[in-house]
């Protein structure tokens, strides 16, 4: 990674400006002396970010692009079975079902933050029948299921993340629980290595499928209809940019300073971005398939296969309308009537921008 030195923590700047430029004081557009910024002046957000967050310099400046190096330890293990059960009913009828069960654990690393622990579970079933009618007619009927569920584990709290870099005015009332930290990026120019984490949490998919297959065997003909009907449900968390709940924050170069890490140790970003997110995104859709096929075995030399396939595949309905699209016809957002109903009981949240962050100010 590529972090302040201890002196550009402190105040001087000189080695981040070009030979041209100059650090200004955004208080009356004039130099700071030297480029230093007086101690004083830094703010209690930034110096209590650089303290506890971001690590001193380990390597010598190299046109390598980074100064800091660490070894992150990532470790993942993972547990598993399959078990598979035939049955022979009869000379006519074979059935048989798998399962399979899986644990995954896995870290992930995170720039300048702690680890993610990652826990995923993947389970699936199937059930399957066999049914010889006649010697020329064959079915066979399946059921299937699949169900896995990611569970990211983020160990800093976003509301004690807040408090510790005081900052104050953001409404986490929504998700006063979450586990997250704020960005703050001011690479603009400098390179240095952003901070963030967005708001971790589950992720679920369910499948469930029914398919019956029938083949009829005829005259050099093999003739297979069939259909399916699936259950799809999807669960995920909603995001809009990155750590929205708890705050985004860019600094930009030739804005107050001129240097987007001067700007952020006064404590002025050029954006701040702040979302109230809604509960999770849970859709469910009803997905339909028909096909019917022939491989026609015209002589020894000759095979024609063909057939054809129909599948109806509807939009996601969401558990409370929280899905949306825009018509560009009309130049308008559509959001479902189930939605807009949910939002008229939804008392309205007051302006959260107006003072957003009372310790980032000029």
């Amino acid at each position: 990674y590529l972090v302040p030195t201890a002196a550009e923590r402190g105040g001087d700047l000189s080695t981040l400006l070009n030979p041209n430029g100059a650090l200004l004081d955004p208080t009356h557009q004039q130099p700071f002396t030297s480029n230093f910024i007086p101690p004083s002046r830094i703010n209690a957000t930034a110096q209590t970010l650089l303290n506890n967050y971001y690590p001193l310099p380990n390597l010598a400046a190299t046109n390598s692009g980074y100064n800091y190096q660490t070894l992150q330890p990532i470790p993942s293990g993972t547990n598993g079975f399959d078990a598979r059960l035939d049955q022979v009913i009869s000379s006519k009828q074979q059935a048989y079902a798998r399962f399979s069960w899986k644990n995954l654990q896995s870290d992930v690393a995170n720039p300048l933050l702690p680890s993610d622990v990652d826990t995923e579970q993947n389970r699936s079933l199937l059930i399957s029948h066999n049914y010889t009618l006649t010697p020329r007619i064959i079915n066979e009927f399946r059921f299937g299921l699949t169900n896995t569920l990611v569970n990211v584990n983020f160990p800093i709290s976003g509301a004690a993340a807040l408090s510790q870099l005081g900052l104050e005015g953001v409404d986490i009332s929504q998700h006063p629980n979450g586990e997250a930290f704020p960005t703050l990026n001011f690479s603009d120019g400098t390179g240095f290595t952003p901070i963030g984490r967005d708001r971790p949490g589950i992720t679920q998919s369910n499948t469930k499928q029914f398919t019956d297959n029938l083949t009829y065997i005829k005259n050099g003909h093999t003739f297979r209809f069939g259909a399916d009907v699936r259950w799809v449900h999807y669960q995920d968390l909603m995001f809009f940019l990155p750590s929205d709940d708890y705050g985004l924050f860019t600094f930009n170069r030739g804005v107050f300073t001129g240097n987007a890490f001067g700007d952020f140790l006064l404590g002025l970003p050029n954006t701040s971005f702040f979302a109230i997110t809604s509960p999770q995104v849970d859709a469910h859709s009803t997905q339909y398939g028909l096909y019917g096929q022939d491989e026609w075995h015209v002589n020894d030399r000759l095979t024609l296969s063909y057939g054809l396939r129909w599948e109806a595949l509807p939009p996601f309905t969401e558990g409370i309308g929280d899905l949306g699209s825009y018509d560009p016809r009309t130049n308008s957002v559509l959001i479902p009537d189930q939605l807009a109903s949910t939002l008229a009981k939804t008392p309205s949240y007051p302006p959260v921008f107006n003072g957003f962050l009372q310790s980032f100010n000029s």
